[in-house]
């Protein structure tokens, strides 16, 4: 039973990966990538699992350009009894406050607009 469990996740994780980088990645090369392997940002940039690396702050001002604008805000999610210190808890001159999990970038406004989307750190 937990073999089955155990294949049935793998092969949903296989599929969002896949999905994620068609056009970028054949299902055989997400298959042959996909063996339990941690990655370091350099071998997922160099493997196309990831389009490039940035720090936060690099994020949000790539992100900014991006969209034309001069100001975003960061919304943060925590999740209750699970703060974590990390680089990013005091980031973005103090807006992403400590206990972060979750940075989701804001673009008051833009959310009739076609192709915007929620970009996202997570912090485990």
């Amino acid at each position: 039973m937990l073999q089955g469990i155990i294949e049935d996740l793998y092969g949903r994780f296989v599929d969002v990966v896949y999905r994620s980088r068609k056009g970028v990645l054949s299902r055989a090369q997400v298959l042959t990538l996909a063996d339990g392997r941690i990655f370091t940002a350099d071998q997922a940039f160099r493997d196309r699992l990831i389009d490039r690396q940035a720090y936060l702050d690099e994020a949000i001002a790539g992100m900014k350009k991006q969209l034309g604008i001069k100001t975003a805000r960061v919304v943060t999610y925590a999740r209750p009894g699970q703060f974590r210190q990390t680089v990013y808890s005091e980031a973005v001159g103090g807006v992403a406050r400590a206990g972060t999990t979750i940075n989701l970038i804001s673009f008051q406004g833009l959310a009739p607009r076609p192709g915007v989307a929620f970009m996202y750190l997570w912090n485990p």
